[in-house]
C-alpha cells in the first residue's frame, strides 16, 4: 500500500471504532452446531473491532442434548472450526485439538512459565516468539473456572494503535515495520537449543485468507513465507491485506534493533497503548465465556485462586494459523 492507502485505512479503522459494542457478549446455544445468525454476529465484531466477546448458553443445545459444557474441548474445538480457525500452533502442551489449559503449574525444578502462574501479564501478543511462517493470527481464550478474586484480561485492537502512531508519524510505524526491528534470543537449556533466535517486524500486513488442509490431509500453501518489502508488508493474492501485530511488552528476553529510529518508534508505541486507554476492553470472564480474536493485544491482571479445582482460574487457549473468518 502507498501512503495514501495507508492512511485512508487509518482514518477507516478509527471511523469503524467510533460507533458499536465491543463488550457486549454474543451468545452460543450450541457450540457444535453454530447458527448462522451467531457466525455472523461473531464475523461482524471480529471486522469491526478485531475480536468478539461470547457466552456458551446453559440448557438444552440445538441438537437435543444437554449443553456440552463449559470446559468441553471438543465443543470448544468445534466452535473455532466453525469460525475458520482450522490450522491450529501445536505447540507443547495442547491435546489433540491444539487446545492448551492456561493455570498455575508450579514449577519447582523448572524455569517460570509467567503465563502459568497468577501473576500479572504485561501487553503482548500470542506467538510473538514464533517463526514467522508460523505467525499466530488468531486465538480463543475460553473460560472453563475464574479464579476466586482478579484475573482480568484487557484487550486492545492493534489497528488503533498503529493508526495513532501513523498520525503522530509515519516513520515510527516504518521503523517497527523493519524485518530486524524485534528479536526474540534464542532459548536456551543446559547447553541445548530448544528455540533458535527469532526475528521479525512488530507490524506487518498480510493476506486476510490461505488456502486450507485439502481432504487428503495435505500440507496448505499460503503466502506467509514471501519475501518481505523493505516496510516489511507481507502481500498475499487476496488484498486488501490485514494488519498482523508481533508484540510484547516485557523487557527481558528481548532485543530491539539499535537504531535510534527504532528507539523513539518503541517509546512512541508504549505511549500510543497508554493514550488509548479509553479504547481499552476490560472484562474477567465466568465460566462458559470467552474471547475470539485476530491476535489482538492483551494483558492479564494478577489473580488468586480459590480451594479447590472449581475455584482455580483455568482459561481453554487455542493458537491458530488462521485468520478468523469474516466472510
Amino acid at each position: 500500500m502507498d501512503s495514501n492507502e495507508v492512511s485512508r485505512w487509518c482514518d477507516a479503522r478509527r471511523e469503524t471504532h467510533a460507533t458499536g459494542e465491543p463488550g457486549r457478549r454474543i451468545e452460543i446455544r450450541d457450540p457444535y452446531r453454530l447458527r448462522a445468525t451467531e457466525r455472523d454476529a461473531i464475523a461482524g465484531q471480529c471486522a469491526r473491532f478485531n475480536f468478539a466477546l461470547y457466552r456458551f448458553a446453559r440448557g438444552r443445545s440445538d441438537s437435543g442434548g444437554s449443553n456440552p459444557g463449559h470446559s468441553n474441548p471438543g465443543a470448544l474445538s468445534a466452535f473455532a472450526s466453525a469460525m475458520g480457525l482450522h490450522r491450529r500452533d501445536l505447540t507443547l502442551g495442547v491435546d489433540h485439538h491444539g487446545i492448551a489449559a492456561v493455570r498455575v503449574v508450579p514449577r519447582p525444578n523448572g524455569p517460570e512459565m509467567i503465563p502459568f502462574t497468577s501473576r500479572a501479564l504485561n501487553w503482548h501478543t500470542d506467538g510473538y516468539y514464533n517463526a514467522l511462517e508460523r505467525s499466530v493470527r488468531s486465538i480463543v481464550m475460553h473460560c472453563a473456572s475464574p479464579a476466586a478474586s482478579g484475573g482480568e484480561t484487557t484487550l486492545l485492537d492493534p489497528d488503533l494503535v498503529y493508526a495513532t502512531m501513523h498520525a503522530q508519524d509515519p516513520a515510527l510505524v516504518e521503523a517497527l515495520a523493519h524485518p530486524y526491528a524485534m528479536t526474540i534470543p534464542a532459548h536456551e537449556a543446559e547447553g541445548t537449543v530448544i528455540r533458535p533466535a527469532r526475528a521479525g517486524p512488530v507490524f506487518r500486513f498480510l493476506a486476510r485468507k490461505f488456502h486450507r488442509f485439502t481432504a487428503a490431509g495435505a500440507a496448505p500453501t499460503d503466502h506467509l513465507g514471501a519475501p518481505a518489502s523493505r516496510s516489511g508488508e507481507i502481500f498475499g493474492l487476496d488484498a486488501p491485506p490485514k494488519l498482523y501485530m508481533r508484540y510484547t511488552m516485557r523487557t527481558r528476553s528481548i532485543q530491539w534493533r539499535s537504531t535510534p529510529d527504532t528507539t523513539r518508534a518503541v517509546i512512541a508505541l508504549e505511549e500510543a497503548i497508554a493514550l488509548l486507554a479509553s479504547e481499552y476492553v476490560h472484562v474477567r470472564f465466568e465460566a462458559g465465556e470467552g474471547v475470539i480474536c485476530n491476535n489482538v493485544l492483551h494483558r492479564r491482571s494478577a489473580f488468586v485462586d480459590g480451594e479447590g479445582e472449581g475455584a482455580r482460574r483455568v482459561m481453554l487457549r487455542i493458537r491458530s494459523l488462521d485468520p478468523v473468518s469474516i466472510g
